[in-house]
């Protein structure tokens, strides 16, 4: 519950922030120091650099996860591609959803949006559904991007 508290307070006072200081802020949280935008020397500040620069819709490509996947395919095979067995806006109907376990579930769109479901107690579709809606309801700030990949 305090973590729930600490996590809304943290993105209320990201949304009120300049791209410039979300990403400057979001690197502190996960590196415990500023990155150098205007001269950036490692990698991880190249990108915070590159994250408030114009977008480049080539990027678009490797960020979603099935544009990059049909990609990768053309290039090195589908032998080296996990299957999509499903993709679309919303789940498709309780009884269309007999995809052989183990798999996961993933938002298209964002980071960090996955289920897997390893066994058949894993799969509770009420929770499952209410999940992947918030997922989709995701405001992701205008620096990460993904305003650029389709949820589907």
């Amino acid at each position: 519950m305090f973590r729930d508290l600490i996590k809304k307070l943290y993105e209320a006072v990201l949304a009120v922030l300049s791209d410039r200081q979300q990403v400057m802020l979001s690197f502190l949280k996960s590196h415990g120091s500023f990155p150098d935008i205007d001269h950036p020397k490692t990698f991880s500040h190249h990108l915070c650099k590159i994250k408030l620069e114009p977008v480049d819709k080539a990027f678009v490509a490797f960020s979603d996860k099935i544009l990059a996947k049909e990609n990768v395919s053309k290039i090195i095979g589908d032998a080296y591609v996990t299957p999509t067995l499903w993709h679309g806006s919303t789940l498709p109907p309780v009884h269309e959803r007999n995809w052989p376990i183990p798999y996961v579930i993933k938002a298209n769109h964002g980071s960090n949006q996955n289920l897997f479901i390893r066994n058949d107690s894993d799969i509770m579709w009420g929770e499952i559904d209410e999940t992947t809606e918030q997922w989709l309801a995701t405001e992701w700030p205008t620096w990460l991007n993904e305003k650029m990949v389709q949820p589907d």
